[in-house]
């Protein structure tokens, strides 16, 4: 679900593609204790938030079908 489109396109395909194939570990502390961060460390620094900030922007627009 994560949008490819602007002037980053092919870095955010790249992210996309590697973000997919992410161990499950490595998915787990990119993605999912980032919240746990924000709450811990006030927004400690993590090479994925740009990548996590660009999914939760765009899992809070409505499904198309």
């Amino acid at each position: 679900m994560l949008p490819e489109e602007g002037r980053w396109q092919e870095r955010h395909r790249e992210e996309k593609w590697k973000l997919v194939r992410m161990e499950f570990t490595t998915f787990q502390h990119a993605m999912m204790r980032i919240p746990a961060q924000i709450v811990y460390r006030l927004l400690g620094w993590n090479p994925w938030q740009h990548v996590f900030f660009r999914l939760i922007e765009q899992l809070r627009r409505p499904l198309r079908c």
